[in-house]
């Protein structure tokens, strides 16, 4: 027990200004972090689709090796599919009475779409590496 004063009261202050910032400025960011996370996975399609398209149709002029020109188009799609499969919406049964609930789908969602987007940007990174290096060393 505290003496006359009752100093074991937990005593608050109003927030600061900078603080009243920061929290708003993580609201907004978590409003937006799911569709940037689905403009780049869109954008990962894109890229991934026009170096395929771009490689298939030089094919004949290409600087690369025939081999290391078919395993990087083969790369490429496969980051191209990655991307699209995080795109790809997620269709669960979920209760909207129960927010724990619906903060979990979310989170679930946007984690799914940043492994979806981090593997398909590290495929589409190391095959472009390796194409340069196949470029340097593999002559047609």
């Amino acid at each position: 027990m505290s003496d006359a004063g009752g100093d074991d009261i937990p005593r608050g202050r109003p927030p600061s200004e900078e603080e009243l910032f920061l929290l708003d400025w993580i609201k907004e960011a978590g409003k937006t972090t799911y569709q940037t996370l689905i403009d780049v996975l869109k954008q990962l399609v894109t890229i991934n689709c026009a170096f395929v398209g771009i490689l298939t149709a030089f094919a004949d002029k290409t600087i690369l090796h025939k081999g290391a020109s078919y395993f990087l188009v083969v790369c490429l799609i496969v980051a191209s599919v990655i991307a699209f499969v995080g795109l790809v919406p997620d269709r669960k049964a979920i209760s909207f009475n129960d927010v724990s609930e619906i903060r979990r789908v979310r989170e679930a969602a946007i984690a799914w779409k940043y492994w979806c987007m981090m593997i398909s940007a590290s495929v589409m990174l190391g095959s472009l590496v390796l194409a340069f290096a196949f470029s340097l060393f593999l002559r047609p």
